[in-house]
C-alpha cells in the first residue's frame, strides 16, 4: 500500500476520492477498472478533515472551512464555498444541501454558500444522517430528529439499556426506508420506525 488514507474515502460514480494529509487522491476507473487514472489534487486544508460526496460533486472540510469541487462541471480543484463555522465535526449532504455539525450546534447551507439555518446549542452536535425530510443529530447518548424543512419541529430520545453499566454514546445512525437504526459504543442497537415518530422519514 503506497498511501496512508485513514477513513476518509468517498465514491462518486466511477471515481474514488481519498483524503491523504493535505491533498486528495482521485482514482478514475472509467477507462480501466484494474488500472485507474490517478491524480493528486492539492488543497488548503490543515489538520483534521472530512470528505463527502453529493449529487454534483465532492465536499471537503477541515475544522473551520468548507470547500467544493463540482464534478458535473469537470472541475479539477476544490474552491472555497464561503462557508465557515466553529469546530466543524461532521458533514451530511442531500442534493445541493449541506448540513454541518459543530461544537456549538448545527447549520444548514446551500453549496453556493447561502446559510439556510443555524441552530445554536451549548453542547456539541454531531450530524449523523440525512434524508429528504429528516436530519439526525446526536449529543452523546441522545438522538434528535429534526424536520429538515422546519428545525422547530424536532423530537429527541435517550438511548440506554438496563443491561449496560456506565455511560454510552451513539456512534452511528443509518436510514433504511421507513426506519432509523442507531448504534452505541456499548453495542446497543436501537430501531425507530415511522409509527414511533411524529416526523416521518
Amino acid at each position: 500500500v503506497e498511501y496512508n488514507a485513514g477513513s476518509n474515502i468517498v465514491i462518486y460514480k466511477s471515481r474514488c476520492f481519498i483524503l491523504i494529509d493535505n491533498y486528495v487522491l482521485s482514482l478514475d476507473f472509467t477507462a480501466d477498472k484494474t488500472k485507474p487514472f490517478a491524480e493528486k489534487i492539492e488543497t488548503d486544508i490543515t489538520g483534521e478533515a472530512y470528505l463527502l460526496a453529493i449529487k454534483s460533486g465532492i465536499i471537503l472540510s477541515d475544522r473551520k472551512d468548507i470547500y467544493f469541487m463540482n464534478i458535473l462541471l469537470n472541475e479539477r480543484s476544490f474552491k472555497y464555498t464561503g462557508i465557515s463555522s466553529y469546530e466543524i465535526n461532521s458533514l451530511a449532504g442531500n442534493n445541493e444541501t449541506l448540513v454541518i455539525g459543530t461544537g456549538k450546534g448545527w447549520g444548514k447551507y446551500k453549496i453556493s454558500g447561502m446559510t439556510e439555518n443555524f441552530l445554536e446549542d451549548s453542547e456539541e452536535n454531531i450530524v449523523r444522517a440525512l434524508s429528504d425530510n429528516v436530519l439526525s443529530v446526536t449529543k452523546k447518548n441522545k438522538i434528535i430528529f429534526y424536520n429538515l424543512h422546519n428545525a422547530n419541529e424536532a423530537e429527541g430520545f435517550v438511548i440506554n439499556s438496563k443491561n449496560v453499566s456506565g455511560s454510552q454514546e451513539i456512534i452511528s445512525v443509518v436510514y433504511d426506508n421507513n426506519q432509523i437504526f442507531t448504534l452505541s459504543d456499548k453495542g446497543i442497537l436501537t430501531c425507530f420506525s415511522n409509527d414511533k415518530l411524529n416526523i416521518h422519514i
